[in-house]
């Protein structure tokens, strides 16, 4: 085995960054309305989700408020699982709509209540969820037997503190407050390992190694 491969490895774990992986999450919503279940999501992908940059900007016209310009905070749901009010949920495909400028009507194509599907990590280290919750103003929908639920954090926080709220489709003018919870139980960032003094000194060995192996190679 050449030396250039412990080398390799021992450079990769040195400047792993922090990752943006899978995650799986349990949640809990309490109130006149309750709910539970699991919500699964993957990280943000411009190739799939569009530009982060454009996106944040939207959110913060709509919400009121600035985030971190941080992809690794927001991750976009995938699946979910659980019951709201006993009544077993499926997620809805994100919010889209289309404009007659005939007619001047909109008409829903996707979606409710222009959910966006995003989630903030529940992370020690996203500052965005510390300070806006875990979900836009925009929220995530769920499909409750042909009753549409939205969940989401509506406003930008006062004086209040953070508030969740359920929407229904049955009475979308009157969101229900409630105690929410997030747990991640799968997955999530993978922050980077500090490395042990020990480390170092088997880089510095390497490389000593390798400089005095080049130079024999071109005596």
């Amino acid at each position: 085995m050449t030396l250039t491969r412990p080398l390799a490895a021992a450079l990769a774990l040195l400047f792993s960054a922090t990752a943006n992986a899978s995650l799986v999450m349990n949640w809990t919503f309490t109130g006149d309305t309750s709910g539970s279940g699991t919500i699964t999501a993957r990280g943000w992908d411009e190739a799939l989700d569009g530009s982060f940059t454009d996106y944040l900007t939207y959110v913060e016209l709509n919400d009121g408020g600035s985030y971190a310009a941080n992809p690794a905070d927001f991750y976009v749901v995938t699946s979910a699982t659980g019951t709201i009010n006993g009544v077993s949920i499926t997620l809805m495909d994100k919010y889209a709509a289309s404009y007659d400028e005939g007619t001047g009507e909109t008409t829903v194509t996707a979606g409710f209540a222009g959910n966006d599907n995003v989630v903030l990590e529940p992370h020690p280290n996203n500052i965005n969820a510390a300070a806006r919750g875990y979900f836009t103003p925009f929220g995530v929908s769920f499909d409750a037997n042909g009753t549409y639920w939205n969940l989401a954090v509506p406003y930008a926080p006062g004086a209040e503190g953070l508030m969740y709220q359920l929407v229904s489709s049955a009475d979308p003018y009157t969101p229900i407050n409630g105690a929410f919870t997030l747990e991640t139980v799968e997955g999530g960032r993978v922050d980077a390992v500090p490395l042990p003094a020990s480390t170092w000194l088997l880089l510095s060995g390497i490389g000593g190694l390798l400089v005095t192996a080049r130079r024999r190679r071109q005596a």
